[in-house]
């Protein structure tokens, strides 16, 4: 599970440190949040609150320092069951609990807040909050673009042979990614 983890194209870009690739994230997240939820989204541009102050922590670490152990397990199933997008709208799910409260914050109250474990989180309700939220098809397809365009895996079959049958082994090269990425196959 790491490794399919480290090797996607959403993670791959964080490790890589593809700024490119990372902020084309952070908006695409917010395209989605002015979609979704147009108030919080407004809020925040209006307090100066990128999703890169939030995002990144609640990403990079798939919601463990955020959420209870037992609540982010869930999400890592939710993670391996449907991918990637998992990641947005788990973090939708925890605007959406909190949208009363950040609507009256100022930005370092949001940025408290928002870095904060939640109090009395319902692992149940919050599972079915992240899977009610609908994924846009233009979100949709701007995600799986942009996964072909920073994550697609090459077969190079080819140089010294090894063994004894003399044959050279596979190795599957993934862009963007250190060479501890490569794996031979």
């Amino acid at each position: 599970c790491l490794c399919n983890l480290l090797t996607r194209h959403f993670f791959l870009a964080f490790l890589s440190a593809d700024t490119d690739h990372v902020y084309s994230m952070f908006r695409l997240f917010s395209s989605w949040l002015k979609t979704s939820m147009p108030q919080i989204h407004r809020h925040f541009e209006a307090i100066h609150l990128g999703p890169e102050l939030y995002l990144l922590n609640w990403a990079f670490t798939m919601y463990a320092k955020i959420l209870p152990l037992d609540t982010a397990c869930l999400v890592w199933d939710n993670y391996m069951l449907e991918g990637e997008l998992t990641i947005f709208k788990t973090a939708l799910a925890l605007l959406k609990m909190h949208k009363t409260q950040l609507l009256g914050c100022s930005f370092d109250q949001a940025i408290k807040l928002l870095l904060q474990p939640p109090e009395d989180l319902d692992p149940d309700v919050f599972l079915k909050t992240i899977n009610n939220i609908v994924v846009p098809d233009r979100i949709a397809e701007a995600f799986a673009s942009m996964e072909r365009k920073y994550y697609a895996p090459k077969l190079e079959i080819g140089g010294t042979p090894n063994g004894k049958n003399g044959r050279s082994p596979a190795r599957l090269r993934v862009p963007s990614s250190p060479a501890s990425f490569q794996r031979n196959i």
